[in-house]
């Protein structure tokens, strides 16, 4: 039919069928008593979609520059199996690439529809930016993202990552092992913002490039405030921070204590 608001323009709209792809795929228009219009276009089979954004503890919609993030959707890539990445981390894995404005992101890990990256340091003192995915086959269509100063969330049971005792030889703090007055705790943080001495997007915690807290992390238990004695990035590896804390003997005693991070003046779940 016509064109919305044209008098003299018409629109056909049509579905592509199910198989049909590639670089140059003939597309003939034809009405009674004229000649056909024949064109070429391009059609992939590649539907590339960004459906969610998680930080690596699984809080929805929360990009911090600097920690990792997990890109869900579909088509994001050429290779049809998971791939992880080495340290310095590509910016292009499985196919795929994506950016943040124009900065490319580090990845980590790859699925057909799951992207683990780093979000590049360069998106600092921004408030949005716009996300896009893309391979040999084009681009998925933009997404806007906030971008965080910061948003602290504890690391339990992800990516081998669990608040650990360093008394007990690093067993995990649970019902079985629990945590006992007087020992140190290491807790695995993301989204920390800021850090001092960081690496550059990709690359590994060194000991010339720890990534040390640039502000004060605190750590409450139980609702007190417990001594930080150290906070930067794991060794050899980019945007999870290790934070170590003692457990004070006034520590409540119990099931299921709450600890809690904070940093930027933001506080993570417990």
């Amino acid at each position: 039919g016509l064109a919305p608001g044209f008098t003299a323009l018409y629109q056909f709209n049509v579905t592509v069928p199910a198989g049909v792809a590639g670089n140059s795929v003939p597309l003939t228009v034809s009405m009674p008593g004229t000649a056909p219009l024949s064109y070429s276009i391009p059609i992939t089979t590649d539907a590339k979609q960004v459906t969610a954004i998680t930080d690596l503890a699984g809080n929805a919609n929360v990009v911090v520059p600097g920690s990792m993030i997990v890109v869900q959707g579909s088509g994001f890539g050429t290779a049809t199996t998971p791939i992880r990445a080495q340290y310095p981390l590509p910016t292009s894995l499985g196919g795929a690439q994506a950016n943040f404005n124009d900065y490319p992101a580090p990845i980590l890990s790859f699925t057909p529809q799951t992207l683990v990256m780093q979000a590049p340091w360069e998106m600092s003192g921004l408030s949005q930016a716009i996300l896009t995915v893309q391979n040999g086959n084009g681009t998925s269509v933009a997404v806007n993202v906030n971008v965080q100063t910061a948003s602290p969330a504890i690391l339990s049971n992800v990516m081998g990552y669990s608040v650990t005792i360093v008394n007990s030889g690093g067993a995990t703090a649970s019902h079985a092992t629990p945590v006992v007055q007087g020992q140190f705790l290491d807790i695995p943080v993301t989204g920390l913002g800021l850090l001092l001495d960081a690496p550059a997007d990709g690359q590994a915690a060194t000991a010339t490039y720890p990534g040390k807290s640039l502000r004060g992390v605190m750590v409450s238990i139980g609702g007190n405030y417990v001594p930080v004695t150290s906070a930067a990035l794991v060794p050899g590896q980019a945007a999870v921070a290790m934070v170590r804390v003692q457990v004070p003997s006034s520590t409540p005693v119990g099931d299921n204590i709450p600890v809690v991070v904070e940093a930027w003046d933001l506080k993570s779940a417990p």
